[in-house]
């Protein structure tokens, strides 16, 4: 094991003492307690140890299922992967675009050095998530929104030039999708550009893809692009790698119920996020979701001394941020049949509780909400609010729900905004308040144990 891996494993050793005692409410050291544990495990995955939990070859998301296998044996849960009884991996693979080199772009008003500026790899500038591999510059070509609206026949005739060979071609994010939807001649136009260039007003949002695309695209912030004035020249590059076949992994462990039952309680997390765009840009992930990983580890920690009656799955999927892919593979080789699941709770995006917490599949299960609700007025309002949403294809919950199984997605409401880019760090969460979510779900949890 890697000494990287072998650090973060006993930065969070301590936390695996079993807690005496049940609160009905949250008290302030309760609070407290709950940070310090779910701290130390976010530290650990949001960290440098685990090169932002993605593919590719700092290999983050493997590093983070071995971390998270041995915190699950260490909670002696049951292996339940492929190997049931001997392995917590259950093993798949997917196609994954990967960025092992730098990501930039240079902007400027000449060729000459003295007008040329590099725009801030990660916090000004990402590469999309099926950007290729590109190393070039040229003249900048501007689109405004205004182009988007002449007829076909206005536009063939202002194709000038006939070629964008060379050429960078920058467009506002508001007009992006209206880059497809142009007549051919105009598509095959913008195609000819040596990259795409999108001006975003406010925030930068990387993603990852299962594919790698024909033409370089990035996305960077406006200020930053016209931070000099309206550039005329510029230069990108990329170091991006296609993997047509990464081997992930999801981790999952069971705790045995004390009483005969066929049904099973089901917590889910994902622990992948973005990875890094070259060695010295990383999404670290901290709120999304190695909040919701530590959630789940300390649902198991307090089951493990609180015994259900019924089995409890705990279920840590990768490639969530892949399009579900993890979660999708479970519910296709679900290491216990779907039907016996009574109830999935899924965790993401739990750093923060100060403004509530929103319900996916509330409305799809109203009596289930209720329960919820009723425990959040009876142990004294734990969270402020709790918002209703339907069914939502937004978290590994719904794999399962379009199966039949009964699921909720719970997210945690509050907090400065950081999604999906360079700024969501352990700093930026608020776990006191994050806290009275957990101890809402435990209590949730251990009613849904006790109901027949």
């Amino acid at each position: 094991m890697k000494a990287a891996v072998k650090a973060a494993i006993a930065l969070t050793a301590a936390l695996l003492l079993p807690v005496v005692g049940r609160a009905q409410t949250i008290a302030p050291d309760s609070a407290a307690a709950y940070a310090a544990r779910a701290g130390r495990t976010v530290a650990a995955l949001a960290s440098d140890a685990f090169a932002g939990r993605g593919y590719g070859p700092a290999d983050g998301a493997r590093k983070a299922a071995r971390y998270l296998a041995d915190r699950f044996r260490a909670l002696e849960l049951e292996p339940l992967g492929d190997s049931a009884g001997r392995s917590y991996y259950q093993h798949f693979a997917l196609p994954i675009n990967t960025f092992p080199g730098p990501v930039g772009i240079l902007v400027g008003r000449s060729r000459a050095a003295r007008h040329t500026y590099a725009v801030r790899p990660g916090h000004a500038v990402v590469a999309a998530p099926d950007c290729p591999s590109v190393n070039g510059g040229g003249r900048v070509v501007a689109l405004d929104t205004a182009w988007f609206t002449l007829d076909s026949a206005v536009v063939a005739k202002r194709l000038r030039p006939h070629s964008l060979r060379n050429r960078i071609l920058a467009v506002r994010a508001q007009d992006e999708k209206r880059l497809a939807r142009l007549p051919l001649a105009a598509r095959r136009w913008v195609a000819s550009a040596r990259a795409v260039v999108v001006r975003e007003p406010k925030k930068l949002t990387a993603s990852l893809a299962r594919r790698q695309g024909p033409q370089p695209r990035f996305h960077v912030l406006d200020t930053a692009w016209t931070r000099n004035g309206t550039p005329r020249r510029a230069t990108v590059y990329a170091h991006a790698r296609f993997e047509p076949s990464y081997p992930a992994l999801n981790v999952v462990g069971r705790l045995r119920g004390t009483g005969p039952s066929d049904s099973v309680l089901v917590v889910t997390a994902h622990y992948d996020h973005l990875g890094q765009q070259g060695p010295n840009v990383t999404f670290y992930g901290a709120n999304d979701n190695a909040s919701g990983t530590a959630l789940l580890l300390e649902l198991a920690r307090h089951f493990r001394t609180h015994r259900p009656r019924h089995d409890v799955l705990f279920v840590a999927f990768g490639a969530e941020e892949a399009g579900l892919v993890g979660s999708e593979w479970f519910a296709e080789h679900p290491s216990v049949p779907l039907a016996r699941i009574r109830f999935l709770l899924n965790l993401d995006l739990e750093g923060f509780g100060d403004k509530g917490a929103t319900v996916v599949n509330a409305t799809l299960h109203p009596r289930r909400f209720r329960q919820l609700d009723s425990l959040n007025c009876t142990r004294g309002n734990l969270l402020p609010t709790l918002k209703q949403r339907g069914r939502g294809a937004n978290s590994d919950h719904f794999p399962f729900s379009e199966r039949g199984v009964p699921a909720f997605f719970v997210y945690g409401l509050g907090g400065p905004g950081h999604y999906h880019d360079v700024l969501d760090r352990p700093a930026t969460l608020d776990l006191k308040s994050a806290a009275s979510l957990y101890a809402l779900l435990r209590e949730f949890l251990t009613s849904l144990d006790a109901r027949p």
